[in-house]
């Protein structure tokens, strides 16, 4: 059995932009695509400055509620915009032989707005 917790966090500076925008170009031609940007420029993309660029944080866990059986849930919380950016849960079966497994998941994302299913068939020592 498994339980993670991991916290991801992106400080608000100079490169913070680059996180979100790897692109970044400068809104005057010659002068550096930088946040904050020369005084008397103004760029929407630099943001008002208080928010930091990241805080996440990703809950994992996987546990056996049987020799046979494993349930898996995943799941990302974005502290910036209070709300859930993805929600994934799966369970996987083993045989008693233990020559073969059958597997499924459901998974939800918001960027994009997308629910997904995946099933998978192996045949353990053979391929799936």
């Amino acid at each position: 059995n498994q339980l993670g917790v991991i916290y991801r966090f992106i400080r608000n500076d100079f490169l913070a932009p680059l996180a979100e925008d790897a692109n970044l170009v400068s809104p005057v031609p010659g002068l550096p695509a930088v946040c904050p940007p020369p005084p008397g420029i103004f760029d929407p993309r630099c943001g008002s400055g208080v928010k930091n660029i990241l805080e996440q944080v990703s809950i994992r866990s996987l546990y056996h509620l049987t020799d046979h059986l494993l349930l898996l849930y995943n799941s990302n919380y974005d502290a910036r915009e209070s709300r859930f950016t993805s929600n994934r849960g799966g369970i996987k079966i083993l045989s008693q032989c233990e020559c073969w497994s059958i597997g499924f998941s459901v998974n939800h994302t918001r960027n994009p707005d997308r629910t997904s299913f995946k099933f998978g068939f192996n045949l353990l020592g053979l391929g799936s």
